[in-house]
């Protein structure tokens, strides 16, 4: 008997949880559609932001050890640099490819098979 409660007891908090979680978002719905429709634009992007915009305000966040932003930004473009590869500039192997897409006629034996190993 005891278990029996000790479930339904767990089973009522997960529900008022669920059940209060929803009644915040409905209200806050609400409160953003109430301003839409009485065109109240100023009311209506300060809850809209406030609902839907949240912004990461850590200063403590850490990428690559970098923190600030232009270092962030300056170790992305020199990874992408050393591992972008441009294919439109192999000539020959966008030829080579394209001549053998023009034969290519399906088939699982190993002369139709293309190589994609670089």
């Amino acid at each position: 008997m005891h278990v029996y409660k000790l479930k339904v007891s767990s089973f009522e908090y997960k529900l008022a949880i669920r059940k209060a979680a929803v009644d915040f978002e409905k209200s806050h719905t609400d409160e953003v559609t109430e301003y839409f429709a009485r065109k109240d634009m100023d009311n209506f992007w300060k809850s809209w932001n406030a609902k839907y915009c949240k912004h990461i305000n850590a200063p403590n966040i850490s990428i690559n050890g970098y923190q600030k932003e232009p270092d962030i930004a300056t170790a992305f473009r020199e990874h992408y640099a050393n591992i972008f590869i441009n294919s439109a500039n192999e000539r020959n192997k966008v030829d080579e490819f394209n001549k053998m897409r023009l034969h290519y006629i399906g088939g699982t034996d190993i002369d139709t098979l293309l190589s994609v190993e670089c």
